[in-house]
């Protein structure tokens, strides 16, 4: 696979994702945090179980002790993030909750600085500043930060440090359907249990609550984290984290069209600035590419 066509899938992963997030807040209607997260999991896990059994990576071998190592971060971080993040939609907006995690686009390079050692550039850090600056002014500022938005923030978090883990496993190893079908294992079956212990459940509930976990399970879990799992073989867990910034802008866009969410003056200009910290990450690299060409050309014209 090239690496734009890991590109592909990774927009097409944030698409699925950002449709995805207004089913992720309408079904906490007729269904705890818990008890969803547990369903959707285990509905993902059953709709990719079968590409287990015709993949190529059924014939690798098994991962080492480094490989192991990484898998139990990746599947630890999934699933605090995926319950941060569905408590998220709980306590604030879709739109909100959608570009909040995302600041994880800005949090996974610079983790990755801590954890593997890898060096950022400057704009990364000013990538930093710019977004969480904008994710103060969605909340209203820093003094009326909401306990959803923290929440989102969080899962942001987890969410980097899983984009980090999944990458150092994939590119080692390879498995990423093994790899996300263990995800869902676990957190489905630990999430249900804490779910159907603790929140209120019934049949009427279920069935109201089927169209939501159907879209949530099969396509913005099941095939949009085995993309996301898939892609990051061919390309870094920063760049990933960068593309998959998308699922903000799609989500906010489902959720204007769907639930009619509008942002406020201040929250629209809090979202620009997360998505110029977002852009950050990249254009910078492109404008000094291209004007170190045309700097090139300029001098070879000279010289003939």
């Amino acid at each position: 696979m090239s690496r734009i066509h890991a590109n592909i899938m990774l927009l097409l992963a944030a698409f699925l994702w950002g449709i995805g997030n207004v089913a992720q807040k309408t079904i906490l209607e007729d269904l705890g945090v818990a008890t969803t997260v547990g369903f959707r999991c285990l509905i993902g896990l059953i709709i990719i179980s079968p590409l287990l059994l015709w993949r190529p990576e059924r014939r690798r071998a098994p991962p080492d002790l480094d490989g192991y190592f990484w898998a139990c971060i990746a599947v630890l971080s999934f699933a605090t993030a995926l319950r941060l993040q569905q408590m998220s939609f709980e306590m604030t907006t879709v739109t909100n909750a959608g570009f909040l995690v995302n600041t994880c686009t800005v949090m996974t390079p610079l983790l990755s600085r801590f954890i593997l050692g890898q060096s950022a550039a400057h704009s990364v850090w000013l990538a930093a500043l710019v977004t969480f600056t904008g994710a103060a002014m969605m909340s209203g500022g820093s003094a009326s930060i909401s306990a959803g938005d923290m929440i989102a923030l969080g899962s942001a978090f987890f969410f980097s440090i899983w984009m980090i883990a999944v990458g150092e496993f994939v590119t080692r190893h390879g498995r990423e359907t093994a790899l996300t079908m263990v995800q869902f294992a676990v957190t489905g079956a630990t999430s249900l249990a804490i779910g159907l212990a603790t929140e209120p459940i019934s049949v009427q509930a279920l069935v109201n609550a089927a169209p939501e976990l159907f879209l949530t399970g099969v396509v913005s879990t099941g095939f949009a984290y085995l993309l996301m799992a898939a892609a990051q073989k061919y390309t870094s867990a920063s760049e990933a984290a960068v593309i998959a910034s998308g699922e903000a802008v799609f989500g906010a866009m489902a959720a204007y069209l769907i639930l009619g969410e509008m942002l406020s003056e201040a929250g629209m200009t809090g979202a620009m600035l997360i998505t110029a910290g977002i852009l950050m990450l990249q254009v910078p690299r492109q404008v000094f590419a291209s004007a170190q060409a045309r700097a090139t050309a300029l001098v070879t014209s000279r010289e003939n």
